[in-house]
């Protein structure tokens, strides 16, 4: 039995493999740039500078980057 399943968790902070689960578990994140406006053109890239709530392996690894650890749905 994984440690996963030991801990009796629904989203695992650190697991090497998604365990399946019968819930579902939330992931999101709240992620804004507040001090100013700007113009995104396609394909760009564009800065965050505020993290709101974040739940389910989704983090903001640097201004420009969203981590999403378990990507995928049903």
């Amino acid at each position: 039995m994984s440690s996963c399943k030991k801990r009796k968790v629904c989203c695992p902070p650190s697991c090497s493999t998604p365990e399946p689960s019968p819930n579902s578990c939330p992931a999101y994140g709240n992620f804004f740039n507040n001090t100013s406006l700007i113009a995104v053109l396609t394909g760009t890239v564009f800065p965050f500078n505020t993290q709101g709530p974040i739940s389910g392996g989704v983090s903001l690894l640097n201004p420009t980057t969203i981590f999403i650890e378990n990507g995928g749905g049903l």
